[in-house]
């Protein structure tokens, strides 16, 4: 096997980064990992399991898992509609903010209920969510144990060109 020198090593190291992190993204559906997002939801859905096992040519390596929410109820939300910018910064200088912080307006306001000069306040009203819903997948992979079985099965070479080839 042809030595590789420590920037090649590195060269092959992003490369790989790269392939893995774009297959295993979050919050997409268009990679691997929105794939098997996709399976487990349908199975969670079918039976109500929320945690599986993960296993490599029979040997298990991890566990995937998914975290259902609770639900919380509908509630207001607050936020400012800026008609007067000059006034707004006078405010903003006597309540000792230096700069506008839209955070710490509506922290003074949720305080002491004051409306801040040159603002009007809005009122919007957040949708109850409901109880059940999966809020996001959680994967745990012992690395070292995976890619000991690669290795035992004289795949390892395989799955390296799987994963640089992009899946293909």
């Amino acid at each position: 096997m042809t030595e590789l020198t420590p920037i090649e090593r590195l060269a092959v190291a992003q490369a790989f980064i790269g392939a893995v992190g774009d297959m295993t993204k979050t919050n997409r559906a268009d990679n691997l990992r929105g794939e098997v997002d996709d399976y487990y939801r349908e199975l969670y859905e079918q039976t109500g399991a929320k945690s599986f096992d993960v296993t490599l040519l029979g040997e298990k390596v991890g566990t995937y898992s998914l975290t259902i929410g609770k639900g919380k109820p509908q509630r207001k939300e607050w936020s400012f509609d800026v008609t007067d910018a000059d006034a707004l910064r006078e405010w903003a200088a006597a309540n000792d903010c230096l700069a506008v912080d839209m955070d710490k307006v509506r922290a003074l306001f949720s305080l002491s209920g004051e409306v801040p000069d040159g603002c009007v306040p809005v009122e919007t009203i957040v949708p109850e969510v409901a109880a059940g819903r999966i809020e996001r997948s959680t994967l745990r992979i012992d690395s070292l144990k995976t890619l000991d079985v690669l290795q035992s099965a004289n795949m390892l070479g395989d799955a390296s060109a799987y994963l640089l080839e992009g899946g293909d």
